[in-house]
């Protein structure tokens, strides 16, 4: 009956962490890098004075780079970065197509204050959602 259990709770502790559902809502809007991390190594930043804005409408939207300036105001140049939201073997990607130059990233954790993104290279981006600067 022991045995019985703990593989009972085995099951549900496996079955739980594999199937972590990513709310895509919390995508939209303004998020700074915090820290850059690949197979040898990682870079933390404290400030970034670049941010990468999402605009999604269910499960298809577009990235933005933006540079913040002092008074609050963002800075853009024209481009645009169509993606599309799916959903395959149980994880979210992120499907992105520029110019016939089509690649994927991995959302690996989303919710209202983190973000942690991998590309096909193995690079894990985390983001925190961007605070705008307050000067008194």
């Amino acid at each position: 009956m022991r045995t019985l259990n703990l593989l009972s709770l085995l099951f549900l502790f496996v079955f739980f962490n594999c199937s972590k559902t990513i709310d895509t809502n919390y995508l939209k809007g303004y998020w700074e890098i915090e820290s850059v991390q690949t197979n040898t190594s990682e870079k933390q930043y404290s400030y970034n004075k670049n941010i990468d804005f999402y605009s999604l409408n269910e499960n298809v939207g577009f990235k933005k780079k933006l540079s913040v300036t002092f008074n609050d105001k963002y800075l853009s140049n024209s481009i645009q970065i169509p993606f599309e939201i799916k959903i395959d073997n149980g994880k979210t990607f992120l499907y992105f197509n520029k110019n016939n130059n089509k690649w994927k990233e991995e959302i690996l954790k989303l919710d209202a204050e983190e973000l942690k993104i991998e590309n096909e290279n193995n690079i894990i981006y985390t983001y925190k959602r961007h605070e705008p600067i307050k000067l008194d």
